[in-house]
């Protein structure tokens, strides 16, 4: 089984959730004023690497506004002004975006 990742991207932290065979895997790290785009990518490949399997896709829910899936046009947080869905694993699993905060694993990739 490939797991969906979903990750809440918030002002204050980011949560990610991914249910595998071996049983749910969560984290919450802290974002805040500080935070770097850099500091969220490493923070989600962590977590991408400790599954047991890589994951079939990873749905992002964020604060601002989505262009389609794959872009964000504005967001409270600068870091994600202008970035694309691709920057947030490099290219290596497909990611959709989401507007707003949800658990949105399964419902972002099902298009």
């Amino acid at each position: 089984m490939n797991p969906y990742v979903g990750i809440e991207v918030g002002v204050t932290s980011m949560y990610m959730y991914a249910q595998t065979e071996q049983g749910i895997m969560e984290r919450t790290v802290p974002t805040g004023s500080a935070c770097t785009f850099d500091s969220l990518k490493q923070h989600i490949r962590s977590f991408i690497e400790e599954l047991p399997s890589e994951p079939a896709g990873v749905g992002i829910g964020l604060v601002g506004l989505v262009e389609g899936d794959q872009r964000v046009q504005f967001s409270d947080m600068d870091i994600l002004n202008g970035v694309t869905a691709d920057q947030f694993t490099d290219g290596k699993v497909p990611v959709r975006l989401l507007n707003g905060s949800c658990h949105c694993g399964n419902e972002a990739l099902s298009k």
